[in-house]
């Protein structure tokens, strides 16, 4: 259809040219009814051939030498065309604006401004992107990005979940749980005593011995569980922050015989 239109326009220049009448709405500089120069004419001759034959950059030659030789409004539309097929959407899209100054009727103005957005829409299709702006005078170029050689440092461990002193509060709570049970047992045994008080000397001073064995092992149970958890949060305070990795494990077995305690320490892991 476009190559259609393109080569009814042609022909309508042509018969123009062969009628020697100028079309609707000439130019200033080309008044109504002037003929064309002769060598401009021939000119013109030769492109309206080489487009019909579709050469259209030798007729777009054709019809700018023509135009040089005499400026006659019948050059621009099919020279307009020839630019446009040729793939020079910017130098048809001028020549399209100087078609519709020429003061066209309104439906060949109207065929003449949709070809021109054609070749406008064309030109915004194929522009290169724009290029990132130059720095100002005196601004200075932004320096490369720079790895970061340190690395990050570990997390700190959460004061709570440290082994020693997990292992000093465990400890500490269960020697302070048999001293206090030894207490308790002192306490039972001192009331035997008394009950056997009178009745048999030798019960009595079995009562009397196992009461005190049995004080003196509470008292230092529950000085080895005060003194565990005094360290544990020693521990706690001063190892709040250390960072995370391999952690030691312990291990404090706390085993109350009859009338004493075992106590068995054991230690595992990197320090």
């Amino acid at each position: 259809m476009r190559r259609a239109r393109c080569a009814a326009a042609a022909l309508a220049a042509a018969a123009v040219i062969a009628a020697a009448s100028p079309p609707a709405g000439a130019q200033a500089d080309a008044p109504a009814h002037r003929p064309m120069k002769a060598a401009a004419a021939a000119h013109l001759q030769r492109g309206l051939a080489a487009y019909q034959e579709r050469s259209y950059d030798r007729a777009a030659a054709e019809f700018r030498a023509g135009h040089a030789i005499d400026p006659h409004p019948d050059f621009l539309f099919p020279w307009a065309q020839a630019e446009r097929l040729a793939g020079r959407c910017g130098e048809a899209v001028r020549l399209y604006r100087e078609v519709l100054a020429t003061g066209l009727a309104p439906e060949e103005a109207r065929t003449t401004r949709q070809l021109m957005e054609q070749c406008e829409a064309e030109l915004v299709r194929s522009a290169p992107p724009p290029a990132p702006p130059a720095p100002r005078p005196g601004q200075p170029a932004p320096a490369p990005p720079t790895a970061n050689l340190h690395a990050a440092p570990p997390p700190a461990r959460a004061w709570y979940r440290d082994v020693w002193g997990g292992a000093l509060l465990g400890s500490g709570a269960l020697a302070a749980g048999v001293g206090a049970g030894f207490l308790a047992s002192a306490a039972s045994a001192d009331r035997a005593a008394r009950a056997a008080d009178g009745e048999s000397l030798d019960e009595f001073a079995r009562q009397i011995d196992r009461s005190r064995s049995r004080r003196r092992v509470g008292i230092i149970a529950l000085g080895a569980g005060g003194g565990l958890i005094a360290a544990a949060i020693v521990r706690y305070a001063l190892h709040a922050r250390e960072p995370a990795g391999d952690q030691p494990s312990a291990v404090l077995l706390v085993t109350p015989g009859d009338d004493s305690v075992a106590v068995t320490a054991g230690v595992g892991g990197r320090f």
